[in-house]
């Protein structure tokens, strides 16, 4: 199985990864099979390597856990680099992954799925702590219909580790509207009292934003 990778957030001391698989456009959520979860660093086994949106990875005896409303979970023991996808192939794929008719069913957090693909007309930065790369909250537009999750604090938190990275090295946010095409993944949390929420797991902006990813501090 060879998906291309398209969601990196932080969970704990580890990293989930997300990604779109090439054979049917379908989202697979790698997860570790030695502990059930998210990975347990930023960069390939036995290497530097940096693991990166756009790469394309492929997993090693996968075996699909499909415990609701995390049906996208594939367990495996470890995954490869086999490539990467140029902006052309990548905006392909992300295109064919766009999937509007799941996002009501995601943000309920009680249907069949946890992650889903959208192009919304307006991305909006709700609330963020300038002291805290991590406080991000967005919301956004979809046909006439705002998405703007009103609980404590307006918006849904932004996990994206590339938006982290980038509020800590220019101490500001990406300025969303200087790019010809953007994509939003939605994902949710695992059961919080039972409840799974939705979060932004992934900005993807065309052309891309550009920052660096510090391993030691993510």
């Amino acid at each position: 199985m060879e998906l291309v990778i398209t969601a990196m957030t932080k969970v704990g001391n580890s990293v989930c990864l997300a990604g779109i698989n090439l054979a049917d456009y379908s989202w697979v959520r790698p997860t570790w099979t030695y502990s059930g979860g998210a990975w347990p660093g930023i960069t390939y086994f036995q290497s530097d390597t940096i693991i990166k949106v756009g790469d394309v990875i492929r997993l090693k005896q996968p075996w699909r856990r499909p415990i609701p409303p995390h049906t996208e979970d594939v367990l495996t023991p470890a995954f490869t680099r086999v490539g990467a996808l140029d902006d052309w192939d990548f905006r392909f794929v992300l295109r064919q992954a766009v999937d509007y008719q799941a996002l009501d069913e995601v943000m309920s957090g009680e249907g069949q799925r946890s992650l889903c693909l959208i192009q919304p007309a307006q991305l909006e930065v709700l609330y963020a702590d300038p002291e805290n790369p991590a406080s991000t909250r967005l919301g956004f537009w979809l046909d006439d219909r705002h998405y703007n999750n009103i609980t404590r604090k307006p918006g849904f938190p932004c996990t994206d580790l590339r938006w982290r990275a980038f509020r800590r090295q220019y101490g500001r946010d990406i300025d969303i509207y200087q790019h010809d095409e953007l994509f939003l993944a939605i994902g949710l949390t695992r059961p919080y009292n039972r409840v799974c929420s939705p979060m932004v797991v992934s900005v993807i902006t065309f052309p891309s934003f550009r920052f660096t990813l510090d391993p030691s501090n993510l």
